[in-house]
């Protein structure tokens, strides 16, 4: 505010408050963290000047809640069966990440020999850090890679890998499936929190880090969506006596 105004922040009323507010961007947080900082500033400023703080009646809303950004069944099946109908390798690839909740960096780094379907398991490298981890395949997903492996490697440049093509060929694969089947916009971080979603509702916290590869569980809240009807289950569930 200093840098933009080139003025004393002491000397600012609250209608300048409230103006330079308002310039700052509709979403995120940048204008609620910022609130914060001034009015912190006023109250430490509050014992050193008798200045009336400009700060003090300004309020936010309370940020609304939106629901969270996942595909409904029905709608991963029509992104499928448009991925098959422009080309077999494409449905796989789009299937075995449904299936899995691969990252797209993780997806299209997957080298052939690393992928076992026969045994239900591939190795995959995390998107953070680096490090291998182990993937459990379920059925759709063992379909799905052991379809790729007997697709003939295209190319020689990715002929190691399991689709073929990088972060920008799978990503138009996957806009265009979504085009074809009326989806609107599609992208693979998408279906990674659908399938994230699905898991957390099924498992519990741990084997839910384990199969997506998370270092901890500080990200596991934003793919747990609890309704009314699964914490009243959980209650009449629990037995302390």
């Amino acid at each position: 505010m200093m840098a933009d105004s080139l003025r004393d922040p002491r000397s600012l009323g609250e209608d300048e408050l409230v103006a330079y507010l308002v310039s700052l961007p509709a979403h995120g947080r940048s204008r609620r963290e910022w609130l914060k900082a001034v009015q912190a500033f006023w109250r430490w400023w509050s014992h050193r000047s008798e200045v009336p703080d400009p700060s003090a009646r300004l309020r936010l809303r309370a940020p609304v809640a939106r629901p969270p950004d996942i595909l409904t069944p029905e709608q991963v099946r029509a992104l499928v069966r448009a991925a098959f109908r422009a080309e077999e390798r494409r449905g796989w690839a789009v299937l075995l990440q449904a299936s899995t909740g691969l990252c797209i960096g993780s997806l299209v780094a997957l080298r052939r020999e690393d992928v076992h379907p026969e045994e239900g398991w591939l190795w995959t490298t995390a998107a953070k850090g680096g490090r291998m981890y182990r993937v459990e395949l379920s059925r759709p997903a063992r379909i799905a890679a052991a379809h790729l492996l007997a697709i003939p490697p295209r190319g020689q440049a990715r002929q190691q890998t399991l689709l073929g093509v990088g972060h920008e060929a799978y990503r138009r694969w996957l806009r265009r499936a979504a085009e074809s089947a009326g989806l609107g916009r599609v992208w693979p971080h998408l279906l990674r929190h659908t399938f994230g979603s699905a898991l957390a509702a099924v498992a519990d916290p741990r084997s839910w880090q384990a199969a997506m590869g998370h270092t901890d569980l500080s990200q596991y809240a934003r793919y747990a969506h609890p309704d009314a009807r699964r914490v009243a289950a959980a209650v009449e569930a629990a037995r302390v006596m």
